[in-house]
């Protein structure tokens, strides 16, 4: 007998009703757990949450020319370049590696390797270097140099996604495989209609952990001098120091932090439901 529940609409109803409550539920525990948090924080540092002067100066106060929104902005930017670009090329990377055919997979495997032992604020800088040397006369090396050096954060992630999908492509049973060869169907066939929504499916759930790692490594572009989220806090907490301001330092640090978790968690989110739009009942376990 198989798995009847994706075939009776009660169970289906009751399984959604199910999923809707615990969502509920760790919502409200996320929220309980972060006003706890912020109230254990005020009374240990003396935060005033409630500093006018603050949330006028680092927040609200210039609409979006406030540090916090040009950092937003600016990451918001980086992330819509990075994770895409990441997402293709780890694709295309992953299907090489899980081919048979040498002259793909080498060379890839070789990428994919030295991408992934190198740290990525290393790839970073020397892209940014490497960008601003390789721009002409008449060009903004600057510019050139950052967007040389998101794209090697773009092909960081990219090695990591790359071995999710080689695993996904790698758990689709061989026998299903045969089986649409014993039909009739073609490989470009049974890559589209067989292995691809499988692997995929089963990449999405480490893929939504790897989004999010990206976001954060968009951090690492202050260290070139872009206008990211980490670099407007890096500027804003050294200008109030001067100020004689201290008690905002953690103040920025946290709008900084809860930015990011908004980024993150959306993100990661996201891709949950995904995940759970193309869940079919009974194949949870086709790679086993």
């Amino acid at each position: 007998m198989g798995d009847q529940s994706g075939s009776d609409p009660r169970a289906v109803a009751r399984l959604a009703g199910r999923s809707a409550r615990g969502a509920a539920l760790r919502t409200a525990e996320a929220v309980v757990a972060i006003l706890l948090l912020l109230g254990l924080m005020r009374a240990a540092f003396n935060l005033d949450f409630g500093d006018a002067r603050f949330w006028d100066e680092f927040v609200f106060g210039r609409g979006l020319s406030s540090p916090l929104a040009v950092g937003f902005l600016a990451t918001l930017y980086y992330t819509a370049l990075t994770i895409p670009l990441g997402f293709v090329v780890g694709f295309l990377w992953g299907w090489a590696r899980s081919t048979r055919y040498r002259v793909l997979s080498w060379p890839v495997t070789v990428a994919v390797e030295f991408l992934r032992g190198v740290p990525p604020i290393v790839l970073v800088i020397f892209a940014f270097l490497f960008g601003g040397a390789l721009a002409g006369r008449g060009v903004d090396q600057f510019q050139v140099g950052l967007a040389m050096a998101a794209l090697a954060i773009a092909f960081h992630t990219a090695a990591y996604q790359s071995e999710l999908f080689r695993a996904g492509f790698q758990s689709v049973p061989r026998g299903q495989i045969e089986a649409a060869h014993a039909l009739g169907m073609s490989g470009r066939q049974t890559m589209a209609f067989v292995v691809l929504p499988q692997a995929l499916r089963l990449s999405l759930p480490p893929l939504g952990n790897e989004f999010a790692n990206t976001i954060k490594d968009t951090s690492l572009l202050a260290a070139v001098g872009a206008t990211e989220l980490f670099a407007q806090g890096l500027e804003f907490s050294q200008a109030v120091v001067l100020r004689g301001l201290l008690e905002w330092w953690l103040l920025i640090w946290l709008a900084v932090g809860a930015v990011y978790f908004v980024l993150t968690f959306a993100v990661t989110r996201g891709v949950r439901l995904i995940e759970q739009r193309l869940r079919v009942p009974g194949l949870q376990g086709a790679a086993a």
